[in-house]
């Protein structure tokens, strides 16, 4: 993978940091030079996880998404090749070959279409010849059922890509003017123009990577991708008309950028993600503790979690139950979990650790640098009154996940 890809994007949020509203979008890159593609997991316009996918031939010419399945052109031919994915995340089937034209014409988009199969959007590169054929997919090799065609448009307007703006089930085709930036879009029935949706001017350094309902509200939107600062911005729309434009955001407060050459080329509704288990991460201190005026107590804090939320603990734990593998000072909880955070190993990405003392008079408290789960405690001022030293497990978004407490006597 290229050292910068959107598999590797540092914005991801964290499922407590995304919008209560809009839908779940997968967005598919592939990186030109190389034929490597990632993908991007969003919640409404908020970045939720990100990811690399099996590459193809640096030669294929991404065209688009359609359910699940990918699309590209394969030179010096005119085929077009199909690999299905199950949300763009894995890769299902290596794909076919489909139905080719003779030489010169060429495959400029790949739209969807209301029964099994694809619509195959055709251009001749002289005439200017618009075509559309509809083809069946039905658990068999796939065939056309027909071909339309919708008349020579002048060179200068571009196919750019196909998506379904009014939300009919049918893909309509989006075009470009590259002398002026001007765009429109054709609306399709069975195939056929049937009518025109201006979308005005925007600059040509600004291409539409795809079209789906960010939102939540039914209203198909329009996914631009800036092929110079590689930010990426939906237009939200209604009716066809635009309304308003969103970024694509981080956890970071700021616009999600796609590394340059890399270009969006699918975007797809998602399967909603189910809400993700609970974080069950305790901590446990033991039994009270005592230490000399001026000396430094280690407190142990093991973690208990649930092995389906963050799986087993990683390497092997210091001890095991066994007394004698206990370090210095180490109280063990009444029970050993069989899936358990041990001193020793990481917490959960920007999960952390907070320790605060009942009275900094009495005793100060600091994490212990090379252990997360670690807290040292140094004795101070008055004897015999216990201290009340507490270890806070906070989320990556600052929620309390667990509190506890242990007593510690300073004696003299």
């Amino acid at each position: 993978m290229s050292a910068a890809s959107p598999a590797d994007h540092p914005g991801v949020q964290y499922e407590c940091q995304l919008p209560a509203a809009g839908t779940d979008l997968q967005l598919l890159f592939q990186q030109p030079q190389t034929g490597e593609l990632a993908y991007w997991s969003l919640h409404g316009a908020a970045l939720r996880s990100a990811g690399a996918l099996p590459g193809v031939p640096a030669s294929w010419a991404g065209l688009t998404a359609v359910g699940g399945s990918v699309f590209w052109t394969v030179p010096p031919s005119v085929a077009v090749m199909e690999r299905r994915f199950a949300g763009f995340t894995t890769l299902v089937d290596r794909g076919q070959f489909h139905p080719t034209a003779p030489d010169p014409w060429r495959v400029v988009a790949i739209g969807s279409v209301n029964n099994p199969g694809y619509s195959v959007i055709w251009r001749h590169p002289v005439s200017g010849e618009v075509v559309v054929w509809e083809v069946a997919d039905v658990n068999v090799a796939p065939f056309v059922l027909r071909s339309v065609s919708n008349g020579a448009v002048p060179l200068a307007w571009r196919v750019e890509t196909a998506g379904d703006l009014d939300g009919d089930g049918e893909s309509d085709l989006f075009w470009v003017n590259d002398a002026n930036g001007a765009r429109v879009v054709w609306l399709l029935r069975h195939g056929a123009y049937a009518s025109t949706v201006d979308l005005g001017v925007v600059p040509t350094a600004w291409r539409i990577g795809g079209v789906a309902d960010l939102d939540g509200d039914g209203q198909r939107d329009i996914v631009w991708q800036s092929t110079t600062t590689g930010h990426l911005v939906t237009w939200i729309m209604s009716n066809g008309a635009y309304v308003r434009t969103v970024p694509t955001a981080t956890r970071l407060g700021e616009q999600a950028r796609v590394p340059t050459p890399w270009r969006l080329f699918g975007v797809q509704r998602a399967a909603p993600v189910p809400a993700p288990a609970p974080k069950r991460l305790g901590i446990h201190l033991g039994a009270q503790q005592s230490a000399a005026v001026g000396s430094t107590l280690p407190l142990y804090a093991t973690g208990d979690m649930v092995c389906s939320a963050f799986g087993p603990g990683q390497g092997t734990p210091p001890w095991n139950g066994d007394p004698s593998t206990f370090p210095p000072g180490y109280i063990p909880p009444p029970y050993i979990p069989p899936c358990y955070l041990n001193p020793a190993e990481v917490l959960p990405p920007r999960y952390t650790v907070t320790w605060t003392s009942s009275a900094s008079g009495l005793a100060a408290v600091a994490p212990d640098a090379a252990h997360p789960l670690w807290g040292i405690v140094t004795a101070l001022g008055v004897t015999g009154v216990p201290v009340t030293v507490t270890a806070t497990l906070r989320d990556p978004c600052g929620g309390i996940i667990a509190i506890t407490s242990v007593a510690v006597t300073v004696t003299p």
